[in-house]
């Protein structure tokens, strides 16, 4: 990491001059809000791999008779979601601000990591960053890799992501992807294929409230798609993402998806996000090493299914 001032410095001059201007006349790039991680459900765990089990029984009752003829099966299938760790770490001298229209971040004392720049670049800056990686990279994509020691990994490799996990349970036979080919350019057309894609789901799931995930383009074709097929000009904003008919379905595109043609539907309940509680104290550090101040933080994140069976994907596989 580095400060790159020096658009500013040419511009307003190598000495900091006080002229009015503070914190506020800093207009940070626009970091949207994660999504993806909010469909999911939260379990509290201490573990590094969270481990559940799915149980199905098979028919029992029959015809009487006197003579006594057990049936039905128990069956207990594992599930484990790892859990990765992951960490942020930043090295900065924020001594280049002080000669410059930005001086007003630096500070008077030896302790650079006092100085209000550090507040006011994690606030706006780290936090708002990390959500977009993991959002961005992560929790869609993400495909774990090993680091290199001593070489700061890849994009989408901290951790598996929901697709990751979509794939594997696909190959292990544990879940069949629901046939749907590729996207439609039409937005009606397209329309009737999320239709038909949700009519595809096992009759006992397709009741059950959920969100129906897919590419934001993707989402606004869909809406437009309804719109169009059904020439009514709906009254609730909400109406365009449900399925006409299984309202309970709702529609809803994520920045994590990118432009995959990945569908991936199932209820909330069933998203799981392993959490180890940490006090949020004890996930950063900022230390002075002479002039230098460093940033790190690390912490614990993964994502996957509870029953895999209940997981409703299609069978796009261009990711």
């Amino acid at each position: 990491m580095s400060i790159v001032a020096t658009d500013v410095i040419t511009e307003f001059g190598a000495q900091y001059i006080r002229g009015g201007q503070d914190q506020k006349d800093i207009y940070q790039q626009i970091y949207r809000p994660a999504m993806t991680a909010s469909g999911f459900t939260e379990q509290p765990t201490q573990d590094t791999v969270l481990r559940k089990s799915s149980s199905a029984m098979t028919r029992i009752i029959q015809p009487f008779q006197k003579a006594f003829t057990p049936i039905g099966t128990l069956t207990f299938k594992p599930v484990s979601i790892p859990l990765f760790k992951v960490k942020i770490d930043l090295a900065e001298y924020p001594d280049d601000l002080e000669a410059s229209w930005l001086g007003f971040l630096a500070g008077e004392g030896i302790d650079r990591k006092a100085w209000p720049f550090w507040k006011w670049f994690i606030m706006k800056h780290v936090l708002p960053q990390a959500e977009r990686d993991r959002e961005v990279n992560e929790i869609f994509s993400g495909e774990f890799t090993a680091p290199t020691p001593g070489t700061a990994g890849n994009a989408g490799t901290a951790m598996d992501g929901i697709n990751f996990t979509r794939k594997t349970l696909i190959d292990e036979g544990r879940i069949v992807p629901i046939s749907t080919g590729a996207f439609a350019t039409d937005a009606v057309d397209f329309c009737t294929q999320i239709e038909e894609f949700v009519a595809a789901f096992d009759k006992d799931m397709r009741k059950q409230p959920m969100d129906l995930n897919m590419n934001e383009d993707a989402h606004l074709l869909y809406r437009q798609g309804k719109r169009a097929k059904y020439n009514v000009n709906y009254a609730q904003a909400d109406n365009l993402d449900t399925i006409e008919d299984f309202p309970n379905v709702k529609v809803v595109g994520l920045q994590s998806f990118g432009s995959s043609e990945v569908l991936i539907a199932t209820p909330k309940w069933n998203k799981l996000r392993p959490i180890k509680r940490t006090p949020v104290t004890e996930m950063f550090a900022l230390e002075n090493v002479d002039r230098q101040v460093k940033f790190y933080a690390g912490w614990w994140d993964g994502y996957g299914i509870a029953l895999p069976e209940r997981l409703m994907p299609d069978d796009i596989d261009n990711e």
